[in-house]
């Protein structure tokens, strides 16, 4: 699908991420759904990425991904902080929401145009991963 002015796009941020497949990974299942959506990279210094994060809400992201050394800083960069967050002190991953006309917060994936209140919610999937990992191998499945 082409890149156009609806396209709206996702990221990960690290220091490095030249190495990082997650781009490739994900664009192919994006366009397995046929999202009109981009997954990119950015190299962003620890120093920057307060900056970055709001660089990204105010672009109307759908949302980011963080890879080391981003995941123990961003707890203390983000509006809202998941019980998974709090639990394991780290973020791995950002979604953008924003109200919806009841007030209701909702990812920014389900709005057309550009909310003006959009918030950040952290989410830590990496322990949440390893946890379900470890509960499998104990049930012997």
């Amino acid at each position: 699908m082409p890149i156009d002015a609806t396209t709206r796009y996702c990221a990960v941020y690290g220091n490095p991420i030249k190495h990082s497949a997650s781009p490739a990974m994900q664009n192919a299942g994006i366009a397995a759904l046929g999202l009109n959506w981009r997954y990119l990279a950015f190299e962003v210094h620890p120093d920057d990425l307060r900056s970055s994060i709001e660089g990204a809400k105010k672009m109307n992201f759908i949302g980011l991904n963080l890879t080391v050394p981003h995941k123990l800083l961003a707890v203390d960069m983000v509006d809202v902080l998941h019980e998974s967050d709090k639990q394991w002190g780290a973020v791995n991953t950002i979604k953008f929401e924003a109200k919806d006309s009841s007030g209701n917060w909702l990812p920014l994936r389900e709005f057309s145009d550009a909310p003006r209140e959009i918030r950040s919610h952290g989410f830590n999937t990496d322990a949440d991963a390893i946890t379900r990992g470890c509960a499998f191998d104990r049930t012997g499945a």
